[in-house]
């Protein structure tokens, strides 16, 4: 049976959220540990982009449809459930489709990339702070939620508190791929503040102290735009693997082409290769589940703080969530 749970958001059609029963699924693969998953919840309203807020009781969903609006609903966060989903406020303003969303560390602000446009938003009155005039392909706060990072031919950084530009980081022309347009497509501060990663055309770490970099090219491929720091900033993952931040030296391999994201307690990492998505044994590699259930190619993942949920964005703007557990008899 499953139950519904309807929602009015300013809207001249309805929605619905669909809350399934618990139906584990999981598999065992060179692991002794099964992670065991089941769909908490199903939103097919075309989706573009989501965060969870740092105290997991509330998400920013980010549309591409009903003028480009980013939605927060808050909910009751009881270990791999959520409950009580109520929407708490609609940021409108954006003037195309939501293309990221990032809340800040200290939970107080969104940032948000819409076409030509990075928006900083007060998440206690839903109203717009800052709108930075930028093209972006992606957005990262800094630890200490004073600057944002910005990727696009170079990386910009900004003050989040004015909008004002900092600095612009960027590899000298010379030493620039020849053979590919140079677009950085991501960017993630670490988790101390010191440096950057970015991905595409090529890995690698920014020194913030002197703004040189470093490549990294054993973890990244060809052309990959996945990157996601360790929550000790020791690793760094992409599409090939996970690597040493300090030396580059890989760790661990696999393959992932169009989702990867790192758990918050640092054990897992989830990946997707168009609509397969694993979670893995960030230590070993090692298979600990599948997702089953997604039908096209996921290009997002979110973990909630607390590691017991994960978010997927598939093309046609499908949201799932899903509830983890490692034991079975949780899921009856």
């Amino acid at each position: 049976m499953r139950t519904f749970y309807k929602a009015s958001c300013n809207r001249t059609m309805a929605f619905f959220l669909i809350l399934l029963n618990l139906l584990p699924h999981g598999v065992l693969a060179q692991s002794d540990t099964t992670i065991y998953f089941h769909e908490i919840l199903e939103w097919d309203e075309s989706v573009s982009s989501i965060a969870w807020s740092p105290d997991g009781q509330k998400i920013a969903i980010g549309s591409n449809e009903d003028a480009n609006v980013i939605r927060i609903w808050g909910f009751s966060n009881g270990g791999s459930e959520i409950t009580n989903v109520e929407l708490l406020y609609t940021l409108r303003g954006s003037e195309e489709a939501i293309d990221s969303i990032k809340w800040s560390p200290d939970g107080q602000k969104i940032a948000s990339i819409d076409w030509g446009h990075v928006r900083i938003w007060d998440t206690s009155t839903g109203h717009e702070q800052i709108r930075i005039d930028t093209i972006a392909t992606s957005v990262s706060w800094s630890p200490d939620n004073m600057q944002l990072a910005t990727s696009e031919v170079g990386i910009n950084i900004w003050d989040a508190t004015t909008g004002e530009h900092l600095d612009f980081l960027n590899v000298p022309e010379e030493e620039q791929p020849k053979d590919v347009v140079w677009w950085i497509s991501s960017v993630e501060y670490s988790p101390d503040g010191t440096r950057l990663a970015s991905a595409r055309p090529d890995g690698r770490i920014w020194d913030l102290n002197n703004g040189t970099s470093a490549i990294i090219t054993n973890c990244f491929g060809y052309d990959g735009y996945l990157v996601a720091w360790s929550p000790d900033g020791n690793r760094i993952a992409s599409h090939d693997g996970i690597c040493d931040s300090a030396t580059g030296e890989q760790e661990v391999s696999f393959r992932f082409g169009s989702a990867l994201a790192w758990s918050p307690d640092g054990s897992k990492v989830a990946g997707a290769n168009s609509y397969n998505v694993s979670i893995l044994d960030a230590e070993t590699g090692n298979t600990l589940g599948l997702l089953e259930g997604t039908q096209n190619t996921v290009f997002s993942l979110v973990w909630s703080p607390d590691s017991s949920k994960i978010a997927s964005i598939e093309a046609g703007g499908i949201l799932r969530l899903w509830g983890i557990s490692t034991n079975l008899d949780n899921q009856n």
